[in-house]
């Protein structure tokens, strides 16, 4: 059995929306992971992602995203603790050496944008 998830990477920024109260990222990258292990490394760790305190606008560029599809409040880890947890995940599985590969690509450059989170959105 799997779970439908996408990790979306943003960079927070330190702007609030009075009336979100939550502050404003970029999306800077999406991957699909389409369904993960239900039992695997990541599904075991999502419940320690701890609650954002961000939104990102959909490609519509007008549709503010602060949940998932389930209505579940997005939920937010660094890309080293990700990186961490992907690695432990089943290798066979194209998705996971492509998501690794991105984040690494991602935290080598991160020195320049400002505060780099991964987001777990599912579907």
């Amino acid at each position: 059995m799997g779970y439908e998830t996408k990790l979306i990477v943003v960079d927070k920024y330190a702007l609030k929306r009075s009336y979100l109260e939550k502050e404003w990222s970029e999306k800077i990258a999406e991957i699909n992971m389409c369904k993960l292990d239900y039992r695997g490394p990541y599904r075991m760790a999502l419940a320690n992602f701890r609650e954002t305190d961000c939104y990102y606008y959909a490609d519509d560029g007008n549709t503010i995203i602060f949940k998932d599809k389930y209505g579940e409040p997005l939920k937010e880890i660094t890309l080293p603790a990700l990186i961490k947890i992907l690695k432990k995940e089943n290798q066979n599985y194209w998705r996971i050496p492509a998501a690794i590969q991105m984040l690494e690509g991602l935290q080598y450059n991160s020195h320049k944008l400002r505060n780099l989170r991964v987001l777990h959105f599912g579907y």
